[in-house]
């Protein structure tokens, strides 16, 4: 607007004279500019329909572009929410999947743990006890008797003989505990000739065997002896009184015997035996002599200072622990408080019949107790106490 002024300007400073007096002229010419120009105002504009329609064409170009671009994005973001899902639905699957397949591991882990310390039936213990004691083919018969073991079963018949012919030297560690007693028939047994067809009753114990007898018409240990003869009495009564004392005193079964000590230590008989060992080392010529007698050979030895008569004393076998001579070395120059010149008397207890314990007096004062395992027939010192424990 200011532009066309300024144009109007110029254009009629042409027309007005440089005197500046405004003469009819100059009207006329005003009044024939003003015509014009509302002449060419009045003119008709243009027409741009071409590029109206362009424009339309190419927005809806765009509108088509941009929707299926968006459109696209849906598509895509839709796709991505249905992989997504299908993933983890995928993934839930396999999860649930993982966790029913853990599910089953750990129940067979628990089915097979279960199986693992599921005890075996009490006959298997048994024919498996009969079989490790080198008896062929045991044919099972059945279960003869079920109870709880009490003082009263332990000392009263008939429960109470088996127990002794089992030589189980505490039996009151099984109180209150269950025992089942199975019944075999077994081959290839030493006393075939003498009993005919072998019986056998094995006393099981919590899945463990503890022992058995031959119950043939009378009762006899797995070895055929009797009571008399495991426990070297008199006979049965005999036994029987030490037996129930011990069980009531909750204390293992001993047998007292005592032997008086002799000056000087060994006689003739002990001291030739004792050089007979020096001579050899050889075991043989302890046959026959009994646990007291042993010891005394064990103090005389150390007395003497004679490392390989006393090492010729302890069992060699393996059976009571292994007879290390570092170990007996040890038990040789430990300083004893048992004057051999001074015992008064060995007080022999009988555990059972391949095992005794041997208390020493000295000056009317016991208290010093050594054990001795049989062996082969004869009486040796086992190398380890624990190993005695467990047989």
């Amino acid at each position: 607007m200011e532009d066309k002024l300024k144009q109007l300007k110029q254009e009629m400073d042409a027309y007005i004279s440089p005197n500046k007096t405004f003469t009819d002229f100059d009207k006329h010419k005003i009044q024939k500019r003003i015509q014009n120009l509302s002449t060419e105002n009045q003119k008709p504009k243009r027409s741009f329909i071409f590029p109206k329609a362009v424009s339309a064409v190419v927005f809806a170009v765009l509108f088509l572009v941009v929707g299926g671009i968006a459109a696209n994005e849906m598509n895509l973001f839709q796709n991505e929410q249905s992989t997504e899902s299908s993933d983890n639905a995928s993934l839930n699957n396999e999860s649930s999947i993982a966790m029913d397949q853990a599910g089953e591991s750990s129940e067979d882990n628990a089915t097979m743990k279960a199986t693992d310390t599921e005890q075996l039936p009490a006959s298997e213990t048994a024919k498996q006890f009969l079989e490790g004691k080198g008896f062929e083919d045991p044919v099972y018969i059945n279960t003869t008797e079920e109870y709880v073991v009490t003082k009263d079963k332990l000392t009263q018949e008939p429960w109470m003989k088996p127990w002794g012919l089992m030589e189980i030297a505490k039996p009151t560690v099984y109180l209150d505990q269950d025992v089942t007693v199975e019944r075999f028939t077994v081959n290839s047994h030493p006393l075939e000739e003498r009993f005919g067809k072998i019986t056998v009753d094995v006393y099981v114990i919590n899945g463990d065997a503890v022992g058995g007898i031959i119950n043939d018409k009378e009762m006899y240990s797995m070895e055929g002896k009797t009571i008399s003869e495991i426990y070297k009495t008199q006979g049965y009564e005999e036994w029987k009184a030490s037996w129930i004392e011990s069980i009531e005193a909750d204390k293992p079964y001993s047998l007292k015997t005592e032997t008086e000590a002799t000056e000087p230590p060994l006689d003739d008989r002990l001291k030739g035996i004792y050089d007979a060992i020096a001579a050899d080392q050889s075991q043989k010529h302890l046959q026959g002599l009994v646990p007291a007698e042993v010891i005394k050979l064990y103090f005389y030895a150390k007395d003497q200072n004679n490392f390989d008569v006393f090492y010729a004393l302890y069992s060699q076998s393996g059976k009571y622990g292994e007879p290390v001579k570092s170990r007996i070395t040890e038990e040789f120059e430990a300083e004893s408080e048992i004057d051999p010149t001074r015992i008064e008397k060995y007080v022999t207890l009988q555990r059972s019949e391949n095992i005794v314990q041997i208390e020493i007096f000295q000056d009317a004062m016991g208290g010093s107790f050594k054990t001795l395992v049989k062996e082969n027939g004869i009486w040796l010192l086992p190398p380890e106490l624990d190993n005695v424990i467990k047989h």
